[in-house]
């Protein structure tokens, strides 16, 4: 019953995210409803399931955190303002069939928001009051994850403030040592809730949780449509920085 309300709420809140961007040609507020439908998920979870350990309540916890943190940032930063580049590419490349082409995506972000998050739902409900040696350490990394993936917005935040940073490239803190730390730390979430979901009877299942979310970072509307769309107008910087930084894991610089 859980699983199923939680389908139908997302399903209503993404479209009516797509009835909004109809009217506002802003599709890219769709990023902001991904990082906030986590924590709804997760709380009509562990209210229905009421398994109310203290182990639950910090998964819960960290979960909220990460998601409501990174569903304000993006609202933020995309409602009100020009819509993200990878969006406005979509309507070029789709013409008359854009409406139609932005509405398949986020439907997929229907399918991958509710099934990418079973894990938790089986995670709240076999959770004991123990904690075994896979709950130390998903929920550190999960507590990494959503620390990380904050300081690195902040960060780019703060870079993109200041008018004498207009028209640079980011390469600062944990820009440094990553192009992408943001999407790094948002997978390392992923691989948390995997490790998380190893003391569950077939648990394993949920590793592909982090590999779905690898690809979608790496080569779906994350890395390669963020870069495409920085090169357009940072070519040569950029191709610098690329050459020399590590696209997702971070690492020291190769030249």
């Amino acid at each position: 019953m859980a699983i199923l309300l939680n389908s139908i709420i997302v399903t209503v809140c993404f479209v009516a995210v797509y009835v909004w961007q109809l009217k506002s040609k802003n599709a890219g507020v769709v990023d902001a409803v991904w990082g906030i439908i986590f924590p709804i998920q997760a709380f009509i979870y562990y209210i229905s399931i009421g398994n109310f350990s203290m182990k639950n309540l910090i998964i819960l916890s960290l979960i909220s955190f990460w998601g409501l943190r990174l569903g304000i940032y993006l609202a933020v930063r995309n409602i009100g303002k020009p819509e993200d580049k990878r969006y406005t590419q979509i309507r070029i490349d789709s013409g008359s069939k854009a409406n139609q082409k932005i509405l398949v995506f986020y439907l997929i972000q229907v399918l991958l928001a509710i099934i990418l998050f079973i894990p938790v739902y089986f995670i709240f409900q076999n959770s004991g009051s123990q904690f075994s040696i896979f709950d130390y350490i998903g929920i550190a990394l999960f507590a990494i994850a959503a620390i990380g993936e904050a300081t690195a917005d902040e960060q780019l935040r703060v870079f993109k403030s200041k008018p004498e940073n207009k028209g640079q490239i980011m390469n600062q803190g944990l820009w440094y040592y990553s192009r992408h730390p943001n999407y790094f730390f948002e997978w390392l979430a992923w691989v948390s809730i995997a490790i998380l979901s190893l003391n569950v009877s077939w648990g394993s299942l949920a590793i592909i949780c982090p590999v779905i979310m690898y690809f979608l970072l790496t080569k779906g509307t994350g890395i390669s449509m963020t870069e495409a769309t920085i090169l357009t107008t940072k070519s040569e910087k950029y191709k610098i920085y690329r050459a020399s930084t590590s696209a997702f894991f971070p690492s020291m610089k190769t030249k």
